[in-house]
């Protein structure tokens, strides 16, 4: 049995990693909601910082000093971040959180809770939510394959995929299921399934790390759940918004075309890179065409600011090899 001493320095249960690379406004009002609503003693805080220029790391010293700040002295992206703090952690549960998150109350707490009481789950997720209370989709419930992005990159817009549904493994945010993958922007995994599955892989900066390793949790036959009664906000983009778009999407083709080359080698890449090529002429023509002839279908229902021909001019430039994401400093 514990003597009071004891119980009074008990380890947390749980360690929170937040990585940030120029979000200072959206990690101050990150740590201040783990602050009222995190017990102290339940949870060790480790911010990341990835060379901010904006004070993030001289804020999180000033205003929570309770809280670990490690300088990874460069902009070393999300998977390397985190694994440095991952080194430092010996508690039970590992928490990855987005810096433009806002935790509320009872989130983390049930959380654990579940963990706890299911020993066959090696990691769990929460309901996130844009500030109006919509929740954010989850990633279909497949593992990503040349085939699956193959459908993605043809029927991922235009909201085929929203009237497709029902046919295809999705998973309704508002209701908690055993799900294949998940989100990192709030990901909960059990330090020893990180100890035998491996960290995130580093050669990933950012995009496709978390997907990535729920996928090795999921292949290791751990079970991965998804509780729709925990919740936070999430300002989707906060630190993504610092840079281009142009930026995002090559990252995100590079990110995709690395984790399809690691699992189905070489030629599973180029099919990928061909993917590319082909729906992102695909996607020019029609939205040209639409233009041409003021269809009025399309301009209901395309939003031209997210499906702008940059957008699709930078993933054609992707594929063909004239431009390649270049990681800011």
């Amino acid at each position: 049995m514990k003597t009071e001493m004891e119980a009074s320095v008990a380890s947390p249960d749980l360690s929170i990693i937040i990585v940030n690379w120029n979000s200072k406004d959206f990690l101050e009002g990150c740590l201040k909601s783990i602050r009222d609503h995190v017990p102290a003693d339940e949870a060790q805080v480790i911010v990341v910082d990835n060379a901010s220029s904006d004070g993030s790391a001289d804020m999180v010293r000033q205003r929570f000093p309770e809280y670990k700040m490690i300088d990874s002295g460069g902009n070393i992206g999300f998977g390397k971040a985190n694994n440095l703090a991952l080194r430092l952690c010996d508690t039970p549960h590992v928490l990855f959180l987005n810096p433009d998150t806002v935790v509320l109350p009872g989130a983390i707490s049930k959380m654990i809770a579940f963990m706890n009481q299911n020993a066959d789950v090696g990691a769990v997720g929460c309901r996130m939510v844009f500030e109006d209370g919509e929740p954010l989709p989850l990633p279909f419930q497949w593992l990503r394959t040349p085939v699956t992005e193959l459908f993605v990159l043809f029927f991922g817009s235009f909201g085929f995929l929203k009237r497709l549904k029902g046919i295809f493994p999705y998973q309704d945010p508002d209701k908690s299921a055993y799900v294949m993958k998940l989100y990192g922007g709030c990901l909960m995994v059990r330090k020893d399934v990180l100890d035998r599955v491996g960290y995130f892989d580093e050669r990933f900066f950012m995009y496709c790390e978390d997907v990535e390793l729920c996928q090795r949790i999921y292949r290791d036959g751990w079970k991965i759940y998804y509780m729709s009664d925990a919740e936070i906000i999430h300002h989707c983009g906060g630190s993504s918004r610092a840079t281009e778009g142009e930026f995002s999407t090559l990252m995100k083709c590079e990110s995709i075309s690395l984790m399809i080359g690691k699992y189905y080698g070489k030629a599973g890449a180029i099919f990928y890179r061909g993917s590319v090529l082909i729906a992102s002429s695909a996607k020019i023509a029609i939205v040209l065409m639409a233009r041409l002839l003021m269809i009025p279908i399309f301009w209901k229902k395309i939003d031209m600011e997210k499906y702008s021909f940059k957008k699709y001019l930078n993933m054609l430039d992707w594929s063909l090899k004239i431009k390649e994401p270049r990681i800011s400093g």
